[in-house]
């Protein structure tokens, strides 16, 4: 290995031009130089395929984390919505029971009158 290379991820992609300049270097293998470097070219597609294998997964799973946070939201919101209705229609029940009550305690005393004649 050549001193002082970059960090591990970086290592990931040397090792195949070295393997490269290695079969090179002694003259003889410069067909295994070539097959080298293909191999080299496949495994840093795999490589790049893994990547994105695994970059997509990160970005579905932050879609549905969204999704569901968004759901949530809407939710509360609705929610919230539901309350100021039920708040909305127990005043309007509260004033039709106001009203019963009075025409009810009107009608007592009609009947009361009604029975003294």
């Amino acid at each position: 290995m050549v001193g002082g290379e970059g960090s591990g991820a970086t290592a990931t992609f040397r090792p195949p031009p070295l393997a490269v300049a290695a079969a090179g270097a002694g003259g003889a293998g410069r067909g295994r130089g070539k097959m080298a470097a293909g191999g080299a070219a496949d495994a840093q597609a795999r490589f790049g395929h893994s990547v994105k294998g695994l970059l997509t997964e990160k970005v579905t799973s932050c879609g549905t984390d969204v999704i569901a946070l968004t759901k949530q939201v809407l939710k509360g919101s609705r929610s919230a919505e539901l309350l100021g209705q039920a708040a909305r229609n127990m005043v309007m029940q509260e004033d039709a029971i106001l009203h019963s009550e009075d025409s009810l305690r009107k009608m007592a005393i009609i009947t009361t009158h009604l029975q003294y004649q």
